[in-house]
């Protein structure tokens, strides 16, 4: 009776290792999990999604994975059909996956990505090789979150071969994928664009002209053009596209100090001026042609006294306009059509208040008749402004007090310390000096200390109209900060 059994163990060893022998050497690369029926088909396909697993396999342009379900796939298989069994070559494809990045290169249905680590694939790329590339061309569509189906594919070892994304955190939901003979159409339908990251569609290069500095090097998508600290204007800007998947321009315009907006220039020509010392005082990029369709253009400046303002996109313009605030700064970077901007698009540009206009238009009557040179404008408010105590203080709403105290000086050409300081301060800041507002102590005739207002220029000099009004004989205009006429504290 054990004999017999032996026997018949064995029988069923030796009929299962026959079976087995009879069974493709395909099929037997798949692995376990993936269910490939080949039948009259040209590719299968499998994918590994959140929740479910492994999914049985689709073949020839059908969907693998899910839809409108937010789940992600986490890795992808992929075999020849019977149809290509026979031919030489092979499908060779890889996946990008999160927190890993571009894993190698497999093929004959082995698996790309990862099971039970919870992470997303984000691309995809395939490629043909031997008799099987020289007959067809294998096409791909990735549903990507937040974007839906990618543009059809052309499988490729090249970077044009990626379907998905990279460095957006998006996952691939589905893939569908197809042969078609060689040099045939793509298959129809797909969204707008095949591949959505920061370097997918080529880069934006820019450089600037800085007062006291000159050219700036050539830098690209996001690095600063530009240096701040230093209260440098920047001057003119050039601008152009590098390394472009799709056709098209940049074009861009600068905001000019007693210009106002220039004309538009395009890739790489200079915007601005050059040896005029006049300041840059708002910018707008913008893309033209079919790049355009693909991408989205952002931008932002540094702006004196403000800093690093919010980012503009498409045109709109970035800086000040009619403050007479200097540009110091620039960053530019290209963002795939739809993707999320490097921050913020708010408070990007900012035009004249009531109170703004007011001491804009002061200050240019002041230079109208004075001239732009600061110390003929420091004699104007000496001169000009008499002395009056107290000042009224109805001041309205959206007023800071260099702008009221400024106002008395301008409008009723009179005011206190505090007034006559604010003046200059304006007229000095219009010149593009680095000029501040001070309220502090100065020494008294009588003895003590008491309330008093004056400006710095660049932090080393002390400029005081209302002592030089009041005092005279000495003279208050750039007193070295170490040796000045009185006692400042502040």
């Amino acid at each position: 009776m054990k004999m017999q059994k032996r026997i018949k163990a064995l029988s069923l060893i030796m009929t299962f290792a026959l079976l087995l022998g009879m069974m493709p050497m395909h099929v037997l690369a798949v692995e376990q999990g993936a269910e490939f029926e080949h039948g009259d088909t040209y590719l299968v396909y499998a994918g590994h999604v959140e929740n479910i697993g492994d999914q049985e396999a689709v073949s020839d342009g059908a969907l693998c994975g899910t839809e409108g379900k937010s789940l992600r796939i986490e890795s992808l298989m992929i075999e020849k059909g019977d149809v290509i069994a026979d031919l030489d070559g092979d499908i060779m494809y890889r996946v990008h996956v999160q927190n890993i990045g571009t894993m190698d290169w497999v093929t004959s249905g082995r698996r790309a990505g990862t099971t039970g680590r919870s992470l997303r694939v984000e691309a995809i790329q395939i490629a043909l090789t031997g008799e099987l590339e020289q007959l067809y061309d294998i096409y791909y569509s990735a549903h990507v979150q937040n974007i839906g189906w990618t543009r059809w594919t052309k499988g490729t070892q090249e970077r044009s071969g990626w379907c998905g994304s990279m460095g957006q955190e998006l996952r691939m939901e589905a893939v569908k994928i197809i042969l078609v003979e060689k040099g045939a159409p793509a298959p129809d339908g797909g969204g707008s664009q095949s591949f959505v990251s920061y370097d997918s569609l080529g880069d934006v290069q820019y450089t600037t002209h800085q007062q006291n500095i000159g050219d700036h090097a050539w830098v690209s998508n996001q690095a600063e053009s530009g240096v701040t600290g230093r209260s440098l204007r920047l001057e003119a800007m050039r601008i152009r596209l590098n390394d472009m998947v799709y056709s098209g321009s940049v074009q861009y315009r600068s905001h000019v100090q007693n210009i106002g907006w220039m004309d538009w220039i395009a890739d790489g020509g200079v915007s601005g001026t050059n040896g005029k010392g006049l300041r840059m005082e708002a910018v707008q990029i913008q893309l033209t042609g079919d790049i355009a369709n693909y991408c989205d253009i952002w931008y932002r400046v540094h702006v004196q006294d403000i800093g690093w303002m919010g980012w503009a996109v498409n045109g709109q313009s970035a800086g000040t306009e009619g403050i007479g605030y200097r540009v110091e700064s620039l960053q530019v970077v290209l963002v795939p059509k739809g993707m999320s901007g490097p921050g913020a698009n708010a408070d990007y540009f900012r035009t004249m208040t009531e109170a703004e206009l007011r001491i804009y238009n002061s200050v240019q009557y002041v230079y109208s008749v004075a001239g732009r040179d600061l110390y003929a404008c420091y004699n104007w408010v000496v001169n000009n402004v008499s002395y009056r105590s107290p000042v009224p203080m109805n001041m309205p709403q959206g007023y800071t007090k260099e702008q009221w105290y400024a106002i008395q000086a301008f409008e009723n050409r009179s005011g206190n310390c505090y007034c006559y300081a604010a003046a200059f301060y304006w007229l000095a800041k219009y010149l593009g000096y680095d000029a501040q507002y001070v309220e502090g102590k100065v020494n008294m005739h009588g003895g003590g200390f008491g309330p008093h207002g004056w400006v710095m220029i660049g932090g080393k000099y002390i400029c005081d109209p209302e002592a030089q009004h009041d005092i005279g004989r000495y003279n208050f205009y750039m007193q070295p900060v170490e040796r000045p006429v009185l006692q400042y504290r502040w």
